[in-house]
């Protein structure tokens, strides 16, 4: 009989195992591993939604450190040719991808929500943006505070100021960065306010047609790096900057355009100081007081492609753009600075009276026929090749 204890056997049995709360930690883990990359590939196409939206190729906060490289996670193709979404490079810089891949099936997914009826451009110029439909949520009848007791913008803030039928109301770009359209009624008037961070375009327009009011949101498209609306009435498309509708019963057709100020919030708020300005009550639990395209405004590379490039001015160069009928213009801004006394132009007949100092960009005075909007060049002239450019008369 042996007195000394039995060895230990290396059998299965007897190898040490985790414990319970080391098992349960290891699990959690791994689902959030898979999570994020499950949410990377269907929210961002490798980047998160942050970057997205404005910061792929030029990270706005340390959240966007995946896509810190550049644009080859992003949708389109890169400088290099070389496309992100893993189809060929078509002459006009879009990406030709085939069904199975992710951007074709994604922007598919997205047009099956839409009357894309009579659509007026080729689809594979729609690129997903990252959120789904609504994903950016557009306000309706947004709840206000009056300009005095605002304590949430600074005095340079700007805001696009509206004014119609002697009624004033200002819709703040910290609320427009995170909704980018809000249909609200001033003076009586349907009117949709319309801000892209991507194009820092903003314009306004009446949203009545024919016999319709139309409700306006975000599609979760993109044109030329531009947002893409959609009315609920017909679920249309509308574009922006190219001014009218892309698809459905209006295609081709434009909304009335109203003018407006894009202006620091101080020099609105000293002359309107009892006029009600969109809040942050929106409903929507969002970082008002956050800028997350702020490094995209401080360099010239783009998020999204667009279809054409022109080099006639810089890249995002400020300028008020117009249209009507076939006749398009570009103005910079810098022009109208450089006009003491604002600036008047013809467009097809038609007077368009502008302002500008260091606080405020207006569109004064606008035909009922003329389209205005505040954008970047480079959207403007993908979306109209054919725009002349106004040029300072010479002394």
């Amino acid at each position: 009989m042996n007195d000394q204890p039995a060895k230990e056997t290396n059998t299965p049995e007897s190898k040490s195992k985790p414990t319970p709360l080391l098992a349960k930690l290891l699990v959690i883990a791994a689902i959030g591993v898979i999570a994020l990359q499950v949410y990377q590939l269907v929210w961002g196409n490798g980047c998160l939604l942050g970057c997205a939206r404005g910061s792929c190729g030029g990270c706005q906060d340390a959240t966007c450190s995946s896509c810190a490289s550049g644009t080859e996670t992003c949708p389109g193709c890169d400088s290099a040719g070389a496309c992100a979404a893993n189809g060929a490079c078509a002459a006009d810089g879009a990406c030709a991808v085939d069904e199975a891949d992710p951007v074709s099936t994604r922007r598919n997914k997205l047009l099956k929500q839409f009357d894309t009826t009579g659509l007026s451009i080729p689809a594979k110029h729609l690129l997903p943006g990252g959120p789904p439909k609504d994903g950016i949520p557009a306000l309706t009848d947004p709840r206000s505070t009056a300009a005095s007791e605002i304590d949430y913008l600074q005095d340079e803030d700007r805001v696009v100021a509206v004014a119609v039928n002697d009624k004033h109301k200002a819709y703040p770009l910290k609320i427009l960065n995170w909704h980018e359209i809000i249909n609200d009624t001033v003076g009586g008037v349907p009117i949709a306010v319309i801000y892209c961070p991507l194009c820092d375009s903003a314009s306004v327009v009446d949203r009545r047609i024919g016999e319709s009011t139309l409700e306006f949101g975000v599609s979760g498209l993109l044109h030329n790096s531009n947002v893409v609306m959609y009315d609920r009435t017909d679920q249309a498309l509308w574009s922006q900057v190219k001014l009218t509708a892309l698809s459905g019963p209006h295609v081709g057709q434009s909304l009335r355009h109203l003018p407006f100020e894009l202006i620091q919030f101080k020099t609105w708020r000293d002359e309107h100081r009892a006029s009600p300005v969109a809040d942050t009550r929106t409903g929507h639990t969002r970082q008002y007081n956050r800028n997350p395209y702020q490094k995209y405004f401080q360099h010239d590379r783009l998020v999204f492609p667009v279809t054409r490039e022109d080099s006639r001015l810089a890249t995002k160069q400020a300028v008020i753009g117009l249209r009507r009928g076939e006749q398009t213009l570009a103005v910079p801004v810098d022009a109208i600075h450089q006009a003491s006394e604002g600036l008047t132009v013809s467009l097809g007949g038609q007077s368009v009276t502008l302002g500008a100092n260091d606080r405020t960009v207006a569109i004064e005075a606008l035909a009922e026929d003329v389209q205005a909007v505040h954008t970047f060049w480079f959207t403007w002239a993908a979306m109209h090749p054919d725009t002349d450019i106004y040029q300072t008369p010479q002394e």
